[in-house]
């Protein structure tokens, strides 16, 4: 018996930690007038259960508090006046986090579908960490999670069906063994087979794909029409999160569909830490209290968007929807909206208007909570507009933009154009530098060195490690840009 074989084998019934994060928005010790609304049911596919209070405080802030069963959360402006005649951009910060008890968290199910890429080029050592990281996923997950394992090369293959780990044990073994090196690459048959497998999981349990490759697909699939298929699934219940492993896969693939599956993109130089990721993977699933987030804004006349950072956002006329996916207890899910307001008459203007729809997973209830808009004050002093800035809310606004700015700077180091790479990560660093002064943002100071440190290898291209260290930044960019760690929503009205 092999080594891998023998500790399979050895599989032994255990819980996984469901560590807890306690969260609570502060107690606000401010003069404050509200309003809530409670919205009424409108079918039977989402039970409004939930309350949105806006709030208007003495500090002329213009935010909202987020507070429905299983989640809170922040939606704030990062100023709370503009110029009568202007005709500048605004943007808004939203922020959710789950919340749930201990008993509520341990009640959570798990189906998770690996889809493993063994083309000719995972040959060698790649394969064999997979089978590793794939032995030591399995190892963790509790007896009554369910696992399905697809293998794709030129073809797809359903390897081990969902089931419980209790049930696949003795079968694991030979499975994992089975993954050999050899053929082509075709991802959307692997992700269809992935998909398919989850099917059979029950409607109230967390699904979970993840896909593994090193190279570039070679189905003929066009990447748009397999990321509308990943968006239908995504909104369905079903999280995608991709792994690349080394420098010859396409990285605007990898990291498009998990954008489209709302779920995670990383980065591996190699197989060695590929079992840490997917035990991230697992503990995210373990913890995803809420799924099936959607924001939903309703633009007033006149009323545009301009950008959306974070999150991927649907335009049905004057209805904006950002798909927002898995909202966990340790991370704030995060998305920014830039806006461009028309001009205005009047003393204030209207602002779109929020809806959140969500479902608890411990229970399958779905919710929703629906506010009415926050009003911007309408001025003629531009002093007054500056007086009016939430200086923690445009750091974190401006970071987004200017993360922006930095991935523009990526693609064209890329493409190739070097030139105009250094320029644009010149620009950005400048940007980021400026709004840290403007905001004492030790947050915003970090991104500006590590920015920095992005400018310097793109001065360099043909260093060696400058293609690995590139990959890195834009994978690393692109988890800041949906998801902090920081107790943000705890501070935003203090």
């Amino acid at each position: 018996m092999t080594p891998l074989r023998a500790r399979i084998r050895r599989l032994r019934p255990r819980r996984l930690r469901r560590h807890l994060v306690a969260t609570a928005v502060a107690a606000l010790a401010l003069s404050l007038t509200f309003l809530t609304i409670r919205s009424t049911s409108k079918g039977a596919d989402w039970t409004s259960t939930g309350a949105l209070s806006v709030f208007r405080p003495a500090n002329g802030k213009a935010a909202a508090i987020l507070e429905g069963p299983g989640l809170r959360g922040t939606f704030v402006y990062e100023r709370a006046a503009l110029l009568r005649s202007g005709r500048d951009t605004i943007a808004a910060e939203l922020r959710l986090k789950a919340k749930t008890t201990g008993e509520a968290r341990e009640r959570i199910s798990i189906a998770m579908a690996i889809v493993i890429d063994t083309s000719g080029s995972m040959s060698g050592e790649k394969i064999a960490k997979t089978r590793e990281a794939v032995a030591a996923l399995v190892e963790s997950m509790r007896d009554d999670d369910r696992v399905a394992i697809v293998s794709y090369s030129s073809h797809a293959s359903l390897l081990q069906r969902l089931d419980t780990i209790t049930a696949a044990r003795l079968r694991l073994p030979a499975i994992v063994e089975s993954l050999v090196a050899g053929g082509g690459t075709n991802i959307p048959a692997g992700l269809d087979a992935g998909a398919e497998a989850l099917r059979a999981a029950p409607p109230a349990w967390v699904r979970r794909m993840v896909l593994l490759s090193d190279g570039n697909d070679g189905s003929g699939v066009s990447l748009e029409t397999l990321c509308d298929d990943l968006r239908r699934r995504s909104h369905e219940g079903t999280t995608l999160s991709s792994i690349g492993i080394g420098l010859d896969y396409s990285e605007r693939y990898m990291a498009s569909v998990a954008d489209a599956g709302n779920g995670n993109y990383v980065f591996l130089a190699d197989g060695s830490s590929l079992q840490g990721f997917l035990h991230r993977e697992l503990d995210e699933a373990s913890a995803s209290a809420v799924d099936q987030a959607f924001a939903e804004l309703t633009l007033p006349a006149g009323w545009s968007v301009e950008n959306v950072y974070g999150a991927d956002h649907e335009v049905t006329g004057q209805r904006v929807t950002l798909p927002l996916g898995v909202v966990r207890t340790q991370q704030d899910r995060r998305a920014v909206v830039e806006f461009r307001p028309p001009p205005g008459a009047g003393d204030a203007l209207e602002t779109p208007s929020l809806r959140i729809r969500y479902r608890t997973t411990h229970d399958n209830e779905r919710h929703e909570l629906k506010a009415a808009e926050i009003a911007l004050r309408l001025v003629a002093d531009p002093a007054e507009v500056d007086a009016s800035v939430d200086t923690s809310v445009l750091a974190s606004t401006g970071a987004a933009r200017i993360e922006a700015q930095q991935a523009q700077a990526l693609a064209a180091w890329q493409r190739g154009e070097h030139g105009l790479a250094r320029d644009r990560a010149k620009g950005a660093v400048a940007a980021a530098r400026s709004l840290s002064a403007k905001t004492k943002s030790a947050e915003v100071e970090e991104l500006a060195g590590l920015l920095d440190r992005e400018a310097h290898v793109m001065a360099a291209p043909e260093a060696p490690g400058a293609q690995k260290a590139m990959r890195a930044f834009g994978s690393a960019r692109r988890s800041r840009a949906r998801t902090s760690d920081t107790a943000y929503a705890n501070e935003v009205l203090e």
